[in-house]
């Protein structure tokens, strides 16, 4: 876990876990399971067939008859698990898939993303230093009497 050095509401230097302060600045919305990320991930089943993807199964069928009709040969159609980036949409309604990746960890990585792009963009956050010594250069600087 990266540790980061902030300097608190009362002038202190803190130590603070990178992860969990980006999280706190993430977007968040009512949804129907109460408050949460406005993005979010979602597992999802697809049917593949070569390399396409399909979220209904008859979809996935169609697609296998019509290789069929074509080829003479059937293709496997396979269920997989995927991982799809989804929003709450506005004040939690109209949920929408906006990207789905192939494993969880894609997921993980574009929401991390997303959340520190909140972090970056909220005029609240505080700065955030990579060692406490930058982080006291900091408050020297800009608490001198000059």
């Amino acid at each position: 876990m990266k540790t980061v050095f902030i300097i608190n509401a009362a002038g202190q230097i803190e130590q603070v876990n990178y992860s969990k302060l980006i999280w706190q600045f993430a977007d968040e919305t009512t949804t129907p399971h109460g408050v949460g990320y406005r993005l979010h991930i979602r597992q999802e089943s697809w049917f593949k067939v070569g390399n396409e993807f399909y979220k209904q199964q008859a979809s996935a069928e169609d697609s296998a008859n019509d290789i069929e009709r074509e080829t003479g040969q059937r293709p496997l159609i396979e269920e997989v698990t995927l991982f799809g980036g989804w929003t709450w949409g506005h004040l939690g309604n109209f949920p929408k898939r906006i990207t789905v990746f192939d494993t969880q960890e894609e997921a993980d990585k574009w929401l991390f993303e997303r959340a520190e792009f909140d972090f970056q963009s909220d005029c609240n956050t505080p700065m955030i230093f990579d060692s406490r010594a930058e982080a006291e250069q900091w408050i020297v600087e800009n608490n001198s009497d000059e």
